[in-house]
């Protein structure tokens, strides 16, 4: 888990910086956007991320499978 600011410029999203990702989507940058905002997680918001760090092509990302508000 890695608690951070996230920041969501559409259809991308960070955590500090590293790309969100949803790995294994068609998709990545912009299903995790959309699992975000569906979570009701917004622009600038404190948030706990679950996942691994990963690569798509030569972008490191966190390979994430959940988000919540951070405590």
């Amino acid at each position: 888990m890695q608690t951070g600011t996230v920041s969501i410029n559409p259809p991308e999203s960070r955590l500090d910086g590293t790309f969100l990702a949803i790995c294994g989507s068609p998709n990545p940058f912009g299903a995790a956007t959309a699992f975000l905002q569906n979570k009701g997680i917004s622009d600038g918001d404190r948030i706990t991320v679950t996942g691994t760090a990963g690569q798509i092509g030569n972008v490191p990302v966190i390979c994430m499978t959940d988000a919540t508000p951070a405590a």
